[in-house]
């Protein structure tokens, strides 16, 4: 995952310096790596799984701080390798927020 995330940043990167023949490289690289990981989860699954964590710990009286951890707990085996987790934390603390 964090090989894939530096690969579209290296592609950017090249892309913005004029550097094409390196960013067609990084794109070939990506396209390998992508090939041996795990299908990404959609926003669609990401959000119901954000959003069923969040419920699961609020019917259990558990909010603020507290949940933020235990809801990053269960997420992140949830979705190991699917999702970019820090996308997913900041998902999970704006729900929060909004409750």
């Amino acid at each position: 995952e964090k090989q894939i995330k530096q690969r579209r940043e290296s592609i950017a990167a090249f892309e913005k310096g004029g550097r094409t023949e390196k960013a067609e490289s990084e794109k070939t690289e990506l396209r390998t790596l992508q090939a041996f990981l795990p299908q990404q989860a959609t926003e669609a699954e990401i959000e119901a799984a954000v959003d069923a964590a969040v419920a699961q710990l609020a019917a259990q009286g558990i909010t603020g701080a507290p949940a933020m951890g235990k809801a990053m707990a269960q997420l992140k085996s949830a979705l190991a390798g699917r999702a970019d987790m820090a996308h997913v934390s900041t998902r999970v603390k704006q729900l929060l927020m909004g409750r």
